[in-house]
């Protein structure tokens, strides 16, 4: 969660909003980390989770960091079996939702 927390404040427009939200339904409980920043355009969408890929940003503020945040999320990810899906859109905001399974909901 850190790791996408600290995306959406460092790729945030100024002034901009993050909104965490947590939703329970039959299958799973899903975690919502959205912001009102840069986004990501659709072209380099599925190469964010690679280890030191940084989009490029065409602001004059530099944002500093490694390029391994996201693939580090992929991989604890993977490991809790948590489905990551990203809904982003250049200069609109990125969303990403954390799919944890519900073990409590019994059908």
């Amino acid at each position: 969660l850190y790791n996408i927390i600290d995306n959406a404040i460092k790729y945030n427009i100024d002034n901009g909003k993050i909104i965490i939200s947590l939703n329970i339904n039959k299958k799973h409980i899903v975690l919502s980390i959205k912001d009102t920043g840069i986004g990501i355009s659709k072209d380099i969408q599925n190469r964010i989770y690679e280890r030191f890929f940084r989009q490029e940003i065409s602001r004059n503020k530099q944002i500093k960091g490694t390029g391994l945040g996201l693939s580090i999320v992929k991989k604890i990810a993977r490991i809790h079996k948590i489905k990551i899906m990203l809904n982003s859109e250049l200069n609109k905001g990125s969303e990403f939702l954390l799919l944890f399974k519900n073990t409590k909901h019994k059908d």
